[in-house]
């Protein structure tokens, strides 16, 4: 399925394997992928590291088990896994096989699953047996049967309930097949999901527009070749894409993933492997760039990612912090603290104006926008301009976000609709109050008040309610 036009039709595309196989040539016996070190306290096994040729490897036997399963191109490949090496893998191993990838964020549950991926006509969905406590096989046998299109349920652990394939052992079998499809960096890679009113809508990239994201994200930095990258963004999102699997890519070191967060296993990871590229969320960012400079460990580069109407404070000068700004899923931009002489331009490749509405209205090749996934998919579209729905201003020749989109409340970066607040509440008993309120570190975060609020928040969670609506209601102490 080709998706727009390539950011640039002069130059040969590329694809994101293309890229993991030129730095898996180059370099077999280099580590390629390592685990959280603290993986065993959120999920299952023991923490892994590969080497290239190992990923290569397992990217090979993942995509060879796709196809096994009676998937063929195009298909949508649904996975809901934490910051382990398996995510990577099957990312890449997904793309290897031709079909789509759709990155799913690990705090959505049966009702956010299912509408997402009923838009999409998902095959299968992969995941993994618990994920902090959180019976995650569960959660995706529940909405693959709320599903008509989904044929396979795969789970990487063990135990497993009756009905799911497991998904284990992705270092074995070495099956290459097929060949490569014509324009296949126009085909489309990846899904993510863009939250508004009207639930999950999906945003389509090619794997072009992907490349073009970290080009708009990095500005006019170049990173340094070999070069391990350690971070704390998660897959499920264009921005976790761009800030983590492409700097990885780019750079062909190594990619050390950290689960967020837990600041001294962030700080521990950074010092064993000598990550000098790090991306983190940008209320993290610059005290992660002053405890690795105190510590003395090597750094380059600190990826901040903020999402939009988030603002750094530019007044702060550190050429080691490039402030990414995330428009949702429609798009990224991304500028340096400040200048470094072998800075380097580049055309531009993300173009703003502001709506009569007094809404920002995107265009360019990193822009995609939503609708109906069958009409997304359009071999000759151009860069179409897209209307964000966040409200914008003019600020020194910028146009700078002011606010969410309407009726969207935003926590950490997961965005909620707030009629569904409104409907949870409406379902709870009288005198029951969710609350929305500002929050220096997550953007906003909920509140919730009922007379017995343990009992509230556990029948939320039996009912398949996001847990940022039931921890509204956790009792939180006071600060010392």
């Amino acid at each position: 399925m080709i998706v727009g036009p390539q950011p640039d039709p002069n130059v040969p595309g590329l694809t994101l394997d293309d890229l993991f196989r030129r730095a898996a040539v180059r370099n077999p016996d280099a580590l390629a992928l390592a685990d959280p070190n603290d993986r065993v306290t959120f999920t299952g096994g023991t923490p892994k590291t590969l080497t290239y040729a190992e990923a290569d490897r397992a990217i090979w036997s993942t995509a060879a088990r796709l196809r096994a399963l009676g998937l063929s191109a195009d298909a949508v490949v649904a996975f809901q896994l934490p910051n382990t090496v398996e995510s990577v893998i099957t990312l890449l191993g997904i793309l290897r096989a031709g079909m789509i990838a759709a990155p799913l964020p690990m705090l959505w549950r049966e009702a956010e699953i299912t509408s997402a991926l009923s838009g999409v006509g998902a095959k299968a969905l992969l995941t993994v047996s618990h994920i902090n406590g959180t019976d995650h096989c569960a959660i995706a046998m529940r909405a693959a049967a709320s599903l008509f299109s989904i044929r396979h349920v795969c789970v990487f652990g063990r135990d497993l309930s009756g009905g799911v394939a497991s998904f284990d052992s992705v270092e074995s079998g070495d099956a290459p097949f097929g060949h490569r499809r014509p324009d296949e960096a126009r085909h489309a890679a990846v899904v993510t999901f863009e939250t508004t009113a009207r639930g999950p809508q999906p945003v389509v990239r090619n794997h072009g527009q992907i490349l073009a994201g970290a080009a708009a994200a990095l500005g006019s930095r170049m990173l340094p070749a070999n070069v391990p990258v350690l971070s704390a963004l998660p897959l499920s999102s264009f921005a976790g894409l761009a800030l983590t699997v492409l700097p990885w890519l780019r750079s062909g070191g190594a990619l050390v993933l950290h689960q967020p967060f837990d600041a001294e296993q962030f700080f521990a990871q950074q010092r064993l492997y000598g990550c000098a590229i790090v991306a983190a969320p940008a209320r993290l960012a610059g005290v992660v760039a002053s405890e690795i400079r105190r510590r003395g460990g090597p750094l380059d580069t600190v990826l901040a990612l903020w999402r939009a109407p988030g603002r750094p404070d530019r007044r702060v000068k550190d050429d080691a912090l490039i402030d990414v700004e995330a428009i949702g899923e429609f798009a990224l931009r991304g500028r340096a603290r400040a200048a470094r002489p072998a800075d380097v331009a580049i055309p531009p490749i993300l173009f703003t104006q502001r709506s009569p509405a007094g809404m920002l209205v995107l265009s360019g090749p990193i822009v995609a926008g939503t609708g109906p996934f069958g009409e997304i998919s359009d071999a000759g579209a151009a860069h179409a301009p897209v209307d964000t729905g966040y409200p914008c201003r003019i600020d020194n020749n910028e146009l700078t976000v002011t606010a969410f989109p309407a009726a969207m409340v935003e926590v950490g970066g997961y965005r909620i609709p707030r009629a569904e607040i409104d409907a949870v509440t409406a379902s709870l008993p009288s005198g029951t109050i969710i609350a929305a309120l500002p929050d220096a570190l997550l953007g906003q975060r909920l509140i919730g008040t009922a007379s017995d609020a343990g009992q509230v928040e556990t029948s939320l969670s039996e009912r398949g309610v996001t847990p940022l609506i039931g921890r509204a209601f956790t009792r939180r102490r006071a600060a010392a």
